[in-house]
């Protein structure tokens, strides 16, 4: 069987860069129902990297992504202003605080060569 992409030699994560990795749904009284795409129920096995940027977040207090606009909002919207919108999220949810460059520290440090 192949591996996924985001795993290397002797399954060492690879950065892969910014991914959409699931999604947010926030209740009342801050409560949050998180999706993570592609893992099923075991998360931390089928999906290390988005699980260990979910608990730096969860235990820092920090929000996963930036908020979307109301759906009235989105409702009342034309065409362009939707793309421009939608563009213009992408690009906050792709940068700081959301995602940091060199986040990965030495969690994965490459030992591909230690035998």
């Amino acid at each position: 069987a192949e591996k996924a992409a985001l795993f290397g030699p002797n399954l060492l994560a690879q950065d892969m860069g910014a991914q959409f990795g699931g999604e947010v749904t926030d209740y009342e009284e801050g409560l949050k129902f998180v999706t993570f795409h592609g893992s099923g129920h075991m998360v931390p096995q089928f999906r290390p990297q988005a699980a260990l940027h979910f608990l730096q977040k969860f235990v820092k207090g920090e929000e996963l992504a930036p908020l979307l606009p109301l759906n009235a909002t989105l409702m009342d919207m034309d065409d362009k202003s939707f793309r421009t919108a939608a563009s213009a999220w992408t690009e906050d949810a792709m940068a700081s605080p959301f995602v940091q460059k060199g986040e990965r520290g030495d969690v994965y440090e490459d030992t591909a060569d230690v035998a």
